[in-house]
C-alpha cells in the first residue's frame, strides 16, 4: 500500500484512524473525576498499529492516497490526536549550521505549515543535562537512546484528533521532495524519532489544556519511556500514576506541572521507509511515553540540577511499582 509519514523523515500507513471514543472502556482512562483523561477505543487492525491495538482501518479514495480535505468546522474542539518526537544529534563540527537549517527552514517548510499539524516547540539538552539522564546500561533491543547521552536537540509537534491521517499523507510526499531539492541536511544523526498517539493527561492545579503545551512558557521539558509489564495495560499504569504518583509530583510546589501520556505508532514493514535513518525504533506495543511539562509559574522555575530529584524519585517509584521498566529519563530546556 501507498505510504505516508511525517515531517522529519519516516512514514507511516494510510490506513489507520486514530483511537476513539473515551468513557470508562478499556482505555477510556478515569474521566469521572477528571484527572486522567484517556482516548478510549477498541481495536482493529490497520496498516499502522498504535500500542495495544488501536488503529483501525479506514477506506482510502479509490482514485489517490493524496487528497486535501476542508477543514471540519464540526470538529467539536481543538485536540492533541498524535505527536512527532524527534531527537537528533548533528555531526560535530556542524552545530551552527544545522540550527540555521532547522529553525529557519525545516521547522517550517517540514512541518508546521503542514494540514492539521497546529504546534511544535524545540529542546535542548547540553551536556550537563545528559549526564542527569537515567539509566544507564539499557538493553540495545530497548534503548531509547543508543548510547544514553545520544540527542541534543529534540523538536516535538502536535497533530489534531481525527486528521493525522491528511497530515501523515502530506508529510510524506514533503519531506522527500524536500530531500530530492537538496532542502535537507545530511549532517545530522536521529538518536530516536517516532510518531506517537495522545493517550490522556495528568494534571493538578494547573489549567493549562494539553493542546496548549507546546504553547505554553514552560521552562523545561522531562520526557520518561516505560515498558508495562507484559500484562499491564496502559490504562491501568496511568491509573496507578494517578493514585501514586500526581498527588505529590503535581499537588503545585514542585516543578511539573502537566503530565502528558502517549503510546507509539508502530509502522509495520517497508512503512517505516525514509530519506535517512531514524535511530532507536518506536519500541513494543508496551511502550509509553510521558512527557512532564516543568516550570512555567513563579516560583517554581525548573532548575534541572537542582530539580533532578524530584524526576528520579518518580523514576524510583515506577520502577518499585513492578508496573513498568523506565527506559529513559531526560531534561530538556526550551530553545528556538
Amino acid at each position: 500500500s501507498t505510504t505516508v509519514g511525517w515531517c522529519s523523515g519516516g512514514s507511516v500507513g494510510a490506513d489507520f484512524a486514530p483511537p476513539e471514543g473515551g468513557g470508562g472502556g478499556a482505555d477510556g482512562g478515569r474521566p469521572a473525576d477528571g484527572v486522567f483523561r484517556g482516548r478510549g477505543g477498541g481495536g482493529g487492525t490497520g496498516s499502522v498499529t498504535a500500542a495495544e491495538g488501536t488503529a483501525v482501518a479506514v477506506p482510502a479514495p479509490a482514485a489517490s492516497r493524496f487528497v486535501w480535505m476542508e477543514p471540519n468546522g464540526s470538529d467539536e474542539a481543538v485536540t492533541v490526536g498524535a505527536m512527532l518526537f524527534t531527537l537528533v544529534d548533528p555531526s560535530k563540527g556542524h552545530e551552527a549550521d544545522y540550527n540555521r537549517w532547522y529553525e529557519s527552514d525545516h521547522l517550517y517548510s517540514g512541518c508546521m505549515v503542514g494540514p492539521w499539524l497546529f504546534a511544535g516547540r524545540r529542546w535542548v539538552a547540553t551536556r550537563d543535562l545528559k549526564d542527569l539522564r537515567v539509566p544507564d546500561g539499557v538493553p540495545d533491543d530497548a534503548a531509547v537512546a543508543r548510547p544514553v547521552d545520544a540527542g541534543s536537540y529534540l523538536a516535538t509537534y502536535f497533530i489534531h484528533g481525527g486528521h493525522e491521517a491528511e497530515h501523515f499523507a502530506w508529510a510524506n510526499k514533503q519531506v522527500f521532495e524536500l530531500y530530492d531539492n537538496d532542502r535537507g541536511f545530511d549532517e545530522r544523526h536521529h538518536a530516536h524519532t517516532s510518531l506517537y498517539f495522545f493517550v490522556g493527561e495528568h494534571r493538578g492545579v494547573s489549567s493549562v489544556p494539553a493542546h496548549m503545551a507546546l504553547d505554553h512558557p514552560y521552562g523545561g521539558l522531562v520526557s520518561i519511556h516505560v515498558d508495562r509489564e507484559n500484562d499491564v495495560r496502559h490504562e491501568e499504569y496511568a491509573q496507578w500514576f494517578d493514585e501514586v504518583v500526581s498527588p505529590t509530583l503535581l499537588d503545585g510546589s514542585g516543578p511539573v506541572e502537566l503530565v502528558l501520556d502517549w503510546r507509539p505508532i508502530i509502522p509495520k514493514g517497508s512503512e517505516g521507509n525514509a530519506p535517512m535513518e531514524l535511530g532507536t525504533g518506536p519500541g513494543t506495543r508496551q511502550r509509553s511515553l510521558q512527557l512532564l511539562f516543568c516550570g512555567s509559574q513563579p516560583g517554581r522555575s525548573f532548575d534541572p540540577q537542582r530539580d533532578w530529584d524530584t524526576i528520579t524519585e518518580v523514576v524510583d517509584r515506577i520502577e518499585e511499582s513492578s508496573l513498568a521498566t523506565v527506559r529513559l529519563a531526560a531534561p530538556f530546556l526550551p530553545t528556538i
